[in-house]
Protein backbone atom coordinates (compact mmCIF):
# COMPACT_ATOMS: atom_id res chain seq x y z
CA UNK A 1 0.00 0.00 0.00
CA UNK A 2 1.57 3.29 -1.02
CA UNK A 3 -0.37 5.25 1.65
CA UNK A 4 1.35 3.81 4.72
CA UNK A 5 4.77 4.04 3.05
CA UNK A 6 4.25 7.77 2.49
CA UNK A 7 2.78 8.25 5.97
CA UNK A 8 5.78 6.53 7.58
CA UNK A 9 7.90 9.47 6.42
CA UNK A 10 5.87 11.74 8.71
CA UNK A 11 8.15 12.23 11.72
CA UNK A 12 5.63 14.02 13.92
CA UNK A 13 1.92 14.80 13.71
CA UNK A 14 0.90 18.07 12.11
CA UNK A 15 -0.24 20.46 14.87
CA UNK A 16 -3.80 21.77 14.46
CA UNK A 17 -5.55 23.44 17.40
CA UNK A 18 -9.35 23.34 17.58
CA UNK A 19 -11.46 26.15 19.02
CA UNK A 20 -14.96 24.69 19.48
CA UNK A 21 -18.27 26.13 20.68
CA UNK A 22 -19.56 23.83 23.42
CA UNK A 23 -22.81 22.18 22.34
CA UNK A 24 -22.35 22.96 18.64
CA UNK A 25 -21.94 20.29 16.00
CA UNK A 26 -18.38 19.89 14.78
CA UNK A 27 -17.19 18.77 11.36
CA UNK A 28 -13.96 19.40 9.50
CA UNK A 29 -11.99 17.85 6.68
CA UNK A 30 -8.33 16.79 6.83
CA UNK A 31 -6.69 16.24 3.43
CA UNK A 32 -3.38 14.38 3.38
CA UNK A 33 -1.11 15.37 0.48
CA UNK A 34 2.23 13.82 -0.42
CA UNK A 35 4.56 16.85 -0.47
CA UNK A 36 6.93 15.09 -2.86
CA UNK A 37 4.27 14.61 -5.56
CA UNK A 38 1.49 17.02 -4.60
CA UNK A 39 -1.02 14.16 -4.94
CA UNK A 40 -3.49 13.02 -2.28
CA UNK A 41 -2.16 10.12 -0.22
CA UNK A 42 -3.92 6.82 -0.92
CA UNK A 43 -5.70 5.72 2.25
CA UNK A 44 -7.19 2.48 0.94
CA UNK A 45 -7.61 -0.08 3.72
CA UNK A 46 -6.94 2.42 6.51
CA UNK A 47 -9.35 3.37 9.25
CA UNK A 48 -9.25 6.48 11.38
CA UNK A 49 -9.75 7.23 15.06
CA UNK A 50 -9.79 10.57 16.87
CA UNK A 51 -10.34 11.51 20.49
CA UNK A 52 -10.27 14.41 22.91
CA UNK A 53 -8.92 14.12 26.47
CA UNK A 54 -8.28 16.69 29.23
CA UNK A 55 -4.60 15.71 29.04
CA UNK A 56 -2.68 13.11 27.06
CA UNK A 57 -2.64 10.67 29.98
CA UNK A 58 -6.18 11.36 31.27
CA UNK A 59 -8.21 8.13 31.42
CA UNK A 60 -11.43 9.72 30.14
CA UNK A 61 -11.66 9.65 26.36
CA UNK A 62 -14.18 11.58 24.27
CA UNK A 63 -14.20 9.87 20.86
CA UNK A 64 -14.92 11.74 17.65
CA UNK A 65 -16.44 10.22 14.50
CA UNK A 66 -13.89 9.65 11.73
CA UNK A 67 -14.70 8.81 8.11
CA UNK A 68 -11.97 8.00 5.59
CA UNK A 69 -13.32 9.00 2.15
CA UNK A 70 -13.47 6.46 -0.65
CA UNK A 71 -14.37 6.75 -4.29
CA UNK A 72 -17.76 5.58 -5.57
CA UNK A 73 -16.46 2.06 -6.27
CA UNK A 74 -15.01 1.74 -2.75
CA UNK A 75 -11.48 1.78 -4.09
CA UNK A 76 -8.57 4.16 -3.57
CA UNK A 77 -9.33 7.10 -1.35
CA UNK A 78 -8.86 10.77 -2.00
CA UNK A 79 -6.61 11.50 0.96
CA UNK A 80 -9.58 13.06 2.76
CA UNK A 81 -10.68 12.33 6.31
CA UNK A 82 -13.77 13.85 7.92
CA UNK A 83 -13.76 14.33 11.70
CA UNK A 84 -17.08 15.15 13.34
CA UNK A 85 -19.18 15.19 16.52
CA UNK A 86 -22.77 16.17 17.17
CA UNK A 87 -23.84 18.90 19.58
CA UNK A 88 -24.62 16.41 22.37
CA UNK A 89 -21.06 15.06 22.17
CA UNK A 90 -19.42 18.50 22.33
CA UNK A 91 -21.68 19.65 25.18
CA UNK A 92 -19.97 17.29 27.66
CA UNK A 93 -16.37 18.02 26.69
CA UNK A 94 -13.91 19.59 29.15
CA UNK A 95 -13.11 23.31 28.76
CA UNK A 96 -9.52 22.62 27.69
CA UNK A 97 -7.89 19.50 26.31
CA UNK A 98 -5.84 17.81 23.65
CA UNK A 99 -6.83 15.77 20.62
CA UNK A 100 -5.32 13.60 17.93
CA UNK A 101 -6.20 11.73 14.75
CA UNK A 102 -4.68 8.32 14.05
CA UNK A 103 -4.81 6.10 11.01
CA UNK A 104 -4.33 2.35 11.24
CA UNK A 105 -4.77 -0.78 9.18
CA UNK A 106 -7.58 -2.07 11.39
CA UNK A 107 -5.64 -5.15 12.48
CA UNK A 108 -5.82 -6.20 16.15
CA UNK A 109 -2.03 -6.14 16.40
CA UNK A 110 -1.70 -2.66 14.90
CA UNK A 111 0.78 -3.57 12.18
CA UNK A 112 0.44 -0.01 10.87
CA UNK A 113 -0.57 2.91 13.10
CA UNK A 114 0.30 6.56 12.63
CA UNK A 115 -0.82 9.72 14.42
CA UNK A 116 -1.15 12.25 11.60
CA UNK A 117 -2.68 15.28 13.37
CA UNK A 118 -2.65 16.44 17.01
CA UNK A 119 -3.27 19.63 18.90
CA UNK A 120 -4.93 21.52 21.71
CA UNK A 121 -8.67 22.01 22.16
CA UNK A 122 -10.52 24.79 23.95
CA UNK A 123 -14.22 25.48 24.21
CA UNK A 124 -16.27 28.65 24.26
CA UNK A 125 -19.82 28.78 25.52
CA UNK A 126 -22.59 29.80 23.16
CA UNK A 127 -24.16 33.22 23.63
CA UNK A 128 -27.53 31.70 22.71
CA UNK A 129 -28.23 29.03 25.32
CA UNK A 130 -29.54 25.64 24.25
CA UNK A 131 -33.30 25.48 24.87
CA UNK A 132 -33.58 29.29 24.89
CA UNK A 133 -33.06 29.83 28.62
Amino acid sequence: MPGPAVLERLSAPVQIDLPIYRGDSLSFLVTLIDQATGAPITLTGLTGRASIRKAKDDPTEYPLTVTVSQDAAGGATTGQITVSADGQATFVLPQFGVWDLQLDDGSPTGVFRKTVVAGKVWFDRDVTIQGGT
